[in-house]
C-alpha cells in the first residue's frame, strides 16, 4: 500500500469535510435569525414595563428566512350560483367550487366569521400571504366572493438574506404610534409569513414582489404586520 498517496488522499478529503462543514454553518447562520434566551428575557421585561403582556415561551429562538418570490395580484369580485342551497354543511365545499370557477385551485385556508361569513386565507410554500383575503357570503343558492388574490410568479429567493430578530419587531410593535394601549396590549402568538409592499398603495401592478413578514397576533383578534429584512410596519390586519 501506498502511504505516501494514501496521506494525501485523506488530508484532501479531511479539508474537503471542513470546507462543507464551514459552509454549511455559514448558511446556516444566513438562512436564520436568532437571539439568545437572555435577550429574549430582557425583551419580555421591557414589554411588561409597558403594559404590553407576552408569554416569553411563544417568542422564536431561530426564524428561518423563507425568501421572497413574484407575484401578480387578482382582484377578486364574482358571484357563484350553486345547484344546491347553501347550508352551514356544505357551505365550505360549494365554496371551492366557487373558488374553482374562479381559476382558485388550492392553497387556502377557509374559517367562517361570527357574523356568518366565510375568509379565505391564502398560503404560498408553507406559509400565509398576510396580504391576500376573499370573503364569501352566502344567501340562498348564491357566493359572492371579493378581494384580493396572488398568482405565485416565480419560487422563494433569497433565503441567505438577512431579517431582524424577532426581538427587535417587538420593541417596534411597544413604540408603534398607532398602537392603542388600552387594547393591543397582549400577545398571543408570533407568527412569520408574507407580505406584499405596495398591496395597499391603490395602484395595480403586473408584478409584485411578496417578502418575509412578521405577524404580532394580539387577544383582541388584531395582527400588526412588519416586514421582517427592516423591521417596517405595514399594516393592521
Amino acid at each position: 500500500m501506498n502511504w505516501e498517496r494514501m496521506k494525501s488522499f485523506l488530508i484532501v478529503l479531511f479539508v474537503g469535510i471542513n470546507i462543507f462543514l464551514i459552509g454549511f454553518m455559514l448558511n446556516s447562520v444566513k438562512n436564520s435569525s436568532t437571539v439568545s434566551k437572555t435577550v429574549v428575557a430582557d425583551t419580555t421585561s421591557i414589554l411588561s414595563d409597558n403594559n404590553i403582556y407576552i408569554d416569553s415561551n411563544i417568542i422564536p429562538l431561530s426564524t428561518d428566512n423563507p425568501g421572497s418570490f413574484e407575484v401578480m395580484p387578482v382582484n377578486v369580485n364574482f358571484t357563484y350560483t350553486s345547484k344546491v342551497q347553501i347550508t352551514d354543511k356544505n357551505a365550505k365545499s360549494e365554496i371551492k367550487k366557487a373558488l374553482k370557477s374562479n381559476g382558485i385551485k388550492n392553497n387556502y385556508i377557509i374559517t367562517r366569521n361570527n357574523d356568518g361569513s366565510y375568509c379565505i386565507g391564502q398560503k404560498a410554500y408553507g406559509h400565509f400571504i398576510f396580504d391576500s383575503l376573499i370573503n364569501a357570503t352566502c344567501s340562498g343558492n348564491t357566493i359572492t366572493l371579493t378581494g384580493r388574490w396572488y398568482t405565485l410568479n416565480s419560487k422563494p429567493v433569497g433565503k441567505d438574506g438577512e431579517m431582524l430578530p424577532v426581538t427587535s419587531v417587538l420593541i417596534e410593535f411597544m413604540n408603534n404610534p398607532v398602537r392603542d394601549g388600552n387594547i393591543h396590549n397582549c400577545i398571543t402568538s408570533i407568527t412569520i409569513g408574507y407580505c406584499v409592499p405596495g398591496h395597499d398603495s391603490g395602484a395595480d401592478y403586473i408584478s409584485m414582489t411578496a417578502v418575509p413578514c412578521y405577524s404580532i397576533n394580539l387577544s383582541n383578534g388584531v395582527s400588526f404586520l412588519y416586514e421582517a429584512s427592516t423591521g417596517a410596519f405595514k399594516q393592521i390586519r
